[in-house]
């Protein structure tokens, strides 16, 4: 009997799994946000200097600071 599971532990093993795999996708999701909202930041500052709102030193500086460096 040593290596039988009982109903109860199995259900808890099932939802042990689920749980983690729900973190994980949580975890995915999050990391995909940030890039998407760079993204988009990135996509509007090139659009403001196609149309000449700002000038090449103002989105040099604007592009570095949305890339972190």
């Amino acid at each position: 009997m040593a290596g039988r599971m009982g109903p109860s532990l199995l259900g808890f093993n099932i939802l042990f799994w689920l749980l983690i795999l729900a973190l994980a996708a949580l975890l995915i999701k999050g990391a995909g946000a940030d890039k998407s909202k760079e993204d988009e930041a990135i996509r509007i500052l090139n659009e403001r200097y196609a149309r000449g709102e700002i000038g090449r030193d103002e989105y040099l500086e604007k592009f570095k600071d949305l890339k972190g460096g």
